[in-house]
C-alpha cells in the first residue's frame, strides 16, 4: 500500500526475468538460476540494498567473483571508492565546495583519501606483512588501510563512540584468532600486533584508532556515531537501482554487489 512499492517490484521482476535467461558459470560449472530482492528497513528510505535470495554469487569472494562468466563472457567488477564516506563528502562539498576543497588541499595534500589517517602509533610488523603478501599472493595487502575502512564503516553505523570502540576491538580480536588457522588467508589485519596490558593479556588501541580516523575525516565527523548506515545504504541502493534500470533497457545484465 506504500507509494513506490509497485515500481520497485516491477523493476526487480524485469531484472530477475532478464537474469533467468543468462547462464552463469563459475570454474566450469553452471550455477543455479540467481534471483535478487531489495530489502528495506521500516520504510522505503532505509536500507534497500539488493540481496541474492539463493546465496549464489553474492557469497563468493572478490577473487572468486572475478572468475565468473556470463553467457561465456568474462565479467568485470566496478567498485565505488569509499562509497559511504564519499556520499557524505559530496554532500558537504555541495554545501560549501571551497571549504572542503581547502581541507583536502591542506590536510590531505590535495589527494582525496578518507582512509589516510595517521595510525603510526600502532605496532605494525612489516616483516609479517610482507610474509603474508607473499604466502597468500596478495601484493596489495594493506592491514592499516583495511583497519581504517572498517573504522569508518563501524563509526557511521554505531550509535555511540563507545560502541564503535567495542566493536572495533571485537573485530580485531576475531581477526587475530584466525592467525595460524585454516582461515589465516582471510585475515584483514595480519601484521598489526596487539599490545600487552599489565595482566599480560592482549589489548588493542581501538579508542586511539577511532579518534585518529575521526579527526582525519573532520568534515564529515558530525555523521559518526549517529547510526547513519541504513540511510547511506538507501542512497547507494538507489544509485545501483538507477544503473540496473539503464542496463535493463539495453538488455544487459549485472550482478549486484552493494556498492
Amino acid at each position: 500500500g506504500f507509494a513506490g512499492v509497485r515500481d520497485i517490484r516491477q523493476q526487480m521482476m524485469k531484472f530477475n526475468n532478464l537474469l533467468s535467461s543468462v547462464e552463469i558459470e563459475h570454474e566450469g560449472q553452471l550455477l543455479p538460476m540467481q534471483m535478487y530482492k531489495r530489502s528495506f528497513i521500516d520504510n522505503l528510505t532505509l536500507g534497500g540494498r539488493m540481496y541474492n535470495t539463493t546465496g549464489g554469487v553474492q557469497v563468493l569472494s572478490q577473487e572468486e567473483r572475478a572468475e565468473l562468466k556470463l553467457n561465456g563472457k568474462n565479467v568485470v567488477e566496478l567498485d565505488f571508492k569509499a562509497m559511504h564516506a564519499s556520499l557524505l563528502y559530496e554532500r558537504e562539498w555541495q554545501d560549501n565546495p571551497e571549504a572542503l576543497e581547502s581541507w583536502i588541499a591542506t590536510e590531505w595534500n590535495g589527494v582525496y583519501n578518507p582512509y589516510g589517517a595517521d595510525l603510526s602509533f600502532l605496532n605494525l610488523d612489516m616483516q609479517k606483512v610482507e610474509w603474508f603478501r607473499q604466502k597468500y599472493d596478495k601484493p596489495k595487502y594493506d592491514p592499516v588501510r583495511n583497519l581504517q575502512k572498517r573504522i569508518v564503516m563501524i563509526s557511521l553505523n554505531a550509535k555511540t563512540y563507545q560502541s564503535a570502540c567495542t566493536n572495533i576491538t571485537k573485530h580485531y580480536k576475531t581477526d587475530f584468532d584466525k592467525r595460524g588457522t585454516k582461515d589465516e588467508a582471510d585475515c584483514l589485519y595480519f601484521g598489526i600486533e596487539p599490545d600487552i596490558d599489565k595482566k599480560g593479556e592482549l589489548e588493542f588501541r581501538s579508542g586511539d584508532s577511532v579518534q585518529a580516523v575521526a579527526y582525519h575525516n573532520s568534515p564529515i565527523v558530525k555523521y559518526f556515531f549517529k547510526d547513519q548506515g541504513v540511510s547511506l545504504q538507501y542512497l547507494d541502493s538507489e544509485i545501483l537501482s538507477d544503473v540496473m534500470s539503464k542496463l535493463i533497457m539495453q538488455g544487459e545484465v549485472l550482478l549486484p554487489e552493494h556498492d
